[in-house]
């Protein structure tokens, strides 16, 4: 069964589930959770060229209020989830950075039907933000895979400007190849020529 949430508040499907003689979780062995925030970045920024859609951003936040944390079964499904869905290699796929040969694919080429074609997708997996009250404005700490964090810090990793995984700057380059070469610095008008 899952767990009554803690303000008394839950979707019907969640208390139908929880309620079903079927779907009992220790003797049918069945774990059902369900995902607080996906997080995706579509497109940076770019004051010379509008939105730069060449390469879109992707995680998974659960979420735990009032200085909660997951319990095994939780926590064991979503580090399968993590495997499952990380393009962004960890650090023991790096050498001083460098990624180490054989290392896992760190991109995956998806079709986005907003943008209408396919896309690189970079995903950084799983992660776990934890608060001691409801939300960040109500709490004395805030914690992103147990790591104390600011509520400033916390939208900046949404936005994706710190690493997910090292809260270190994330550097957002340009993915396109140029069709045309870059102008030269002192190209000559035709014209007045």
């Amino acid at each position: 069964m899952t767990a009554i949430r803690r303000d008394g508040n839950e979707p019907p499907i969640n208390a139908w589930i929880r309620r079903h003689p079927d779907l009992h979780s220790v003797r049918d062995g069945i774990c059902i959770t369900d995902s607080d925030l996906w997080v995706q970045r579509y497109g940076i920024r770019r004051w010379h060229t509008g939105m730069d859609r060449s390469a879109m951003y992707l995680m998974l936040v659960e979420i735990k209020t009032h200085g909660r944390d997951m319990d095994n079964a939780q926590r064991d499904i979503l580090h399968m989830v993590n495997q499952l869905i990380r393009t962004n290699p960890w650090k023991e796929q790096r050498d001083g950075g460098r990624f180490l040969p054989g290392h896992d694919q760190n991109v995956r080429i998806m079709f986005s039907v907003v943008a209408g074609r396919k896309t690189p997708v970079y995903c950084y997996g799983t992660h776990k933000l934890r608060m001691s009250g409801s939300t960040p404005d109500d709490s004395d700490w805030i914690s992103w895979d147990d790591r104390t964090i600011s509520p400033t810090e916390l939208v900046k990793l949404l936005r994706y400007d710190l690493h997910p995984d090292s809260l270190r700057p994330m550097e957002h380059r340009s993915h396109k190849r140029r069709v045309t070469p870059p102008p030269t610095l002192f190209e000559l008008d035709e014209g007045a020529a």
